[in-house]
């Protein structure tokens, strides 16, 4: 039972407040089981399903209908995210829906990692972009997670984020395509991660120990999870027809991502049987 609860409370990071509120203690490097510890773990699983709830307020869905009267979804790529919502309504509703997105990564990973600690801060990061690419609210027809991921790692660690942002520039500057910077990322993320704590402990300064399991599973899976959202752009972009960047002014009605007049003229497409396109 006591490696259960060290796969979830690893001493490498810090512990989170509630540790000593609930009086959790650790003998010999072994997780004293206890009532303190079962009430800490239980808080902690509702703060992951909370963030899973947290990620399911799609911003770009909530926007287009009650500013809008409309669906995103219904438009362009047909995905509720940032891009779509740039394209569809304009920068400005593109701007707000990044901020949201980013906002709610932002605050899934902080309170965990406040009240419970690192591995607990990862696992509600997950949660979050699980929620934001799966909306229970919405019909589990969300975005691609791309916003909420980078805001999520981020926040659990700023070097590798600011890494990962640096290689996103530079592929989305060099080719257009930003679903190609975003699958480059997911894919470098556990490696950065990796080879951050492997140079830390190079220099002999900082005894930082590794990314726990639980870390390194939680990285594998955001990468694994940004990588099947964009299957769709992956076949795309092997045989040309994917969309660039574009801040050219669209049909804030009927945009449809494309840059041709006929397609500004479509009108709404179903939420049904679209395949998946841009980011």
């Amino acid at each position: 039972m006591t490696r259960i609860y060290q796969f979830f409370f690893n001493n490498i990071s810090p512990e989170g407040i509630l540790f000593d509120i609930f009086k959790v203690t650790v003998a010999d490097n072994e997780v004293v089981v206890n009532s303190g510890l079962i009430m800490l773990m239980l808080l902690a699983l509702l703060w992951v399903a909370a963030s899973y709830l947290l990620g399911s307020l799609n911003f770009s869905i909530i926007i287009s209908k009650h500013v809008y009267h409309d669906d995103v979804r219904r438009h362009g790529s047909a995905n509720a995210g940032t891009s779509n919502m740039q394209r569809t309504y304009g920068n400005k509703a593109g701007a707000i829906t990044l901020i949201c997105d980013i906002a709610k990564g932002i605050v899934a990973v902080l309170v965990a990692r406040v009240l419970f600690g690192e591995n607990i801060a990862y696992l509600s990061g997950s949660a979050c972009i699980v929620g934001h690419c799966f909306p229970c609210f919405f019909s589990f027809k969300g975005g691609k997670g791309v916003a909420t991921s980078i805001a999520v790692i981020l926040t659990l660690n700023p070097i590798v984020a600011l890494a990962l942002i640096l290689v996103f520039g530079i592929i989305v500057l060099g080719t257009k395509y930003i679903s190609l910077g975003s699958v480059v990322c997911a894919f470098l993320f556990p490696i950065f991660l990796d080879r951050y704590y492997a140079i830390l402990n190079s220099t002999g300064v900082i005894e930082f120990g590794s990314p726990t399991l639980l870390m390194t599973l939680c990285s594998i899976f955001i990468a694994c999870l940004v990588f099947f959202r964009h299957w769709g752009n992956i076949k795309k972009l092997l045989n040309g027809t994917e969309n660039k960047l574009s801040f050219k002014k669209k049909n804030k009605r009927y945009a449809s991502g494309d840059d041709d007049d006929e397609n500004k003229k479509a009108p709404p497409r179903s939420l049904h049987n679209i395949d998946d396109e841009d980011e």
